[in-house]
């Protein structure tokens, strides 16, 4: 559940707030068990990458007879895979673990309680404009305090406002 904070309508509940923040510290705890599945997988696959060369390299070393083709193709190659192992294992784990971990930070972020030095910055925007008004009384109202994500959308009303002259008749 992701909340939206928009200063038009009525604010988010406490309730609302405390399910958002548990369902995101789940998915926070999901992808990190995911980051060590993916990690997991690419060790496993040195792994089987260095038996595969002493396994098959070593005996044919031993034998005396063996094939310099087979082995210095084992021998230069097996570098080469490794490299592809771990570009692969980048790109997977940016996909999926990386890029969502970062939304679900902000998130989290977004629905932690202000700071209360910016409290007083955002009370200061109460008297300049009146839907800013309304919205910190509905929240007065309800007996919560403010998250980072309200005051994010209350800045951003201020800046796209600011600039519309105010006529009075």
């Amino acid at each position: 559940m992701e909340i939206t904070f928009d200063i038009q309508r009525a604010p988010p509940s406490a309730t609302d707030i405390a399910i958002a923040r548990e369902k995101l510290l789940q998915d926070k705890a999901i992808l990190e068990r995911r980051d060590w599945k993916i990690f997991l997988a690419m060790i496993m696959v040195m792994i089987s990458l260095l038996i595969l060369a002493l396994t098959v390299g070593r005996p044919l070393l031993e034998q005396g007879n063996s094939s310099p083709t087979i082995v210095t193709a084992l021998v230069l190659f097996t570098p080469y895979i490794v490299f592809w192992v771990f570009a692969i294992y980048g790109n997977i784990r940016q996909q999926r673990v990386d890029a969502p971990k970062k939304d679900v930070n902000n998130a989290l972020a977004s629905l932690a309680e202000l700071a209360p030095d910016e409290a007083t910055s955002v009370a200061a925007w109460n008297r300049q404009n009146t839907v800013i008004a309304a919205y910190q009384a509905l929240l007065a109202t309800q007996g919560r305090p403010l998250v980072q994500g309200e005051a994010d959308a209350m800045k951003h009303w201020v800046e796209a406002h600011a600039s519309i002259p105010v006529t009075t008749d």
